[in-house]
């Protein structure tokens, strides 16, 4: 294992490591003290010192999170509770700084068989980072373990375009992330696209950003300069070291590996075989060759083959009285621990298939949560949208019904002048022939139309008081109203369409919408602007509404539309039924402008 750097003082630390503890841990540290009754007073020298004496290099992992246990014994901690500070500080702590640690940190994890799976995945980053790994760091840092790997590549390109090409500003970037999937984005919300933003600029700043191809160069340079110098120490401690110390390091336990149930097996048909070949290359081969009977892919029969085969072409070359020989150890392992391999593996596949299914519905979640937001957003926004309209044409009207033109100041001066003051009086209407008869209403009949605003007209001063003394001719004709139908155009007609309405247009959903397909093609032989009215006043009508509504709904409670409509059905709402659905949904795929 590679001794890892040591480092003299905390300042000498990487930028990232130490914002780590000066900001990023105090969460963590207060629950700890918080839970478990320590004085903050104490807190340092007995936890924070051996965190940092490890994390610095002056002890190993090991031996700093032993002082830790005695620490926490001499502050009264019971034992118990003594092993659950040390796994908070394996989790919150060291494991984001598992870049700096490394294989010692995994050692120690599977020494002590913790599993890590359900542990936030952000990490520390302090090295130089490639475009992918950034993408993938953000993705962690986020959250989203379960998206996919064009998202991921997604995001890689919008990295390379922001800090290397920079043929993007970060507006356009936002943008392409709040973008839906099937257009080219990412489908993040707004809080989503902050946050990964930030996430990126941060990393730009602590670590350099770089292609694959160059990191991997960088990874071999740093691997060769390792080796090298781990070659010079192991060199110089065998010219220094005497035959007591060599003694005491040989006899040091090597730590505890943890092995499963097929590498057991390979390793007692392996030391049970007498003659194994001297050559590195064919005992690899010959580990590979047991592995695959031990785990069925051949067998029994193809086992002894392979082994009696040239080793230029595979095989390990034995005679025949040595391939059975050697073939018969090989069986005795199968037999001895083929159950226990198949059962681990089947342990294994059903813990992946609960991750995998707890993933699934973490994303199906995810997912909907976000569509249903962007649908409330977008319904939101059309809303908004139209409000502004009708406040600004309101007041746009009200403004000229306020203006006085200078002509009309002009005209006022010269007919003063001629007549006086003048006032505004109901204009005379015309008699009506009291013999016409008139029909009588029967049964119910068409919404009457509302009464026409009465028209004036303007007579001086003394003209109004003689016709207010002799009575208005105008009085006599009070109370008319038409009784014809109010009409209305093709987009008044869709934009006011409800339910029972849709209904009563064909004998089945799919005749409905037909018609109301009929009607946009009718307003597109007009002109294609009219088309384009039709469409946004069906897409406003109480019909369609009541679709959204159901859209909406659907993505937040993770129901689909026809079960939420059955729903509201039960609950006795007028609301679509199934047919209805599925022909508002293939009549809105046809719509196009």
């Amino acid at each position: 294992m590679a001794e890892r750097k040591v480092y003299q003082r905390f300042i000498d630390l990487p930028k990232g490591i130490q914002d780590f503890f000066m900001d990023q841990v105090d969460p963590a540290y207060d629950k700890i003290i918080q839970d478990y009754h320590l004085p903050a007073d104490k807190f340092f020298e007995t936890i924070e010192d051996p965190v940092l004496n490890a994390t610095l290099g002056f002890k190993s992992l090991n031996e700093g999170l032993s002082v830790l246990k005695i620490n926490l014994q001499s502050a009264g901690v019971l034992e118990a509770d003594r092993d659950k500070v040390i796994l908070a500080i394996l989790q919150n702590v060291f494991w984001p700084l598992r870049d700096l640690f490394g294989a010692e940190l995994v050692s120690y994890l599977q020494s002590l068989n913790i599993d890590t799976s359900s542990w936030p995945q952000s990490r520390i980053v302090f090295r130089p980072i490639s475009y992918s790994g950034a993408a993938s760091e953000v993705i962690n840092r986020l959250g989203l373990y379960s998206t996919g790997q064009k998202a991921r590549e997604k995001l890689r390109e919008l990295i390379i375009h922001l800090f290397v090409k920079k043929d993007l500003s970060l507006p356009q970037v936002k943008e392409t992330m709040t973008r839906l999937p099937d257009f080219g984005g990412l489908g993040f919300d707004k809080e989503t696209t902050d946050k990964a933003v930030d996430i990126i600029n941060t990393l730009a700043k602590e670590v350099e950003l770089m292609s694959e191809e160059d990191f991997a160069t960088y990874l071999a340079a740093d691997t060769i300069k390792t080796s090298r110098m781990e070659g010079i120490k192991e060199s110089l401690k065998n010219q220094t070291e005497d035959a007591q110390i060599t003694t005491l390091k040989a006899s040091m336990p090597e730590p505890p590996k943890n092995l499963t149930e097929l590498d057991k097996a390979v390793e007692s048909a392996w030391n049970s075989i007498p003659d194994k070949p001297t050559d590195e290359y064919l005992q690899r081969r010959l580990s590979n060759v047991i592995s695959s009977r031990l785990r069925d892919v051949r067998n029994s029969a193809e086992l002894l083959s392979l082994l009696q085969r040239e080793t230029k072409v595979g095989g390990l070359g034995l005679d025949r009285a040595q391939a059975e020989q050697m073939a018969s150890f090989v069986e005795k392992a199968y037999t001895d621990y083929h159950g226990k391999i198949e059962a681990e593996e089947k342990q294994n596949l059903d813990t992946q298939l609960v991750e995998q299914k707890h993933k699934i519905e973490e994303r199906r979640k995810q997912e909907a949560e976000a569509h249903a937001r962007w649908y409330e957003e977008r319904i939101k926004a059309r809303q908004t949208v139209e409000t502004e309209k009708t406040k600004m044409a309101q007041a746009f009207k009200a403004g000229l019904a306020n203006v006085t033109q200078p002509a009309d100041l002009k005209n006022q001066g010269l007919e003063k002048k001629k007549f006086g003051d003048m006032v505004s009086i109901p204009a005379p209407q015309p008699a009506i022939n009291p013999l016409a008869p008139l029909a009588p209403k029967t049964g119910p009949g068409p919404k009457p139309m509302p009464a026409a605003k009465t028209p004036t007209v303007k007579v001086s001063v003394s003209t109004a008081q003689l016709m207010q003394q002799q009575g208005s001719p105008s009085s006599k004709v009070d109370g008319i109203q038409s009784g014809a139908p109010k009409l209305q155009n093709l987009v008044g007609e869709l934009a006011n369409l409800s339910l029972a309405q849709f209904r009563r247009m064909g004998r089945t959903p799919s005749d409905a919408a037909q018609k109301i397909l009929q009607r946009l093609d009718t307003l597109q032989t007009e002109s294609f602007d009219k088309r384009v009215s039709g469409i946004r006043s069906w897409q406003e009508s109480p019909v369609m509404k009541m679709y959204m509504a159901l859209v909406t709904d659907s993505f937040k409670t993770g129901k689909s539309i026809v079960d939420m409509a059955e729903q509201q059905r039960n609950e006795g709402k007028d609301v679509l039924t199934q047919d209805e659905v599925k022909a508002l949904i293939d009549l809105n795929t046809k719509l196009h402008f």
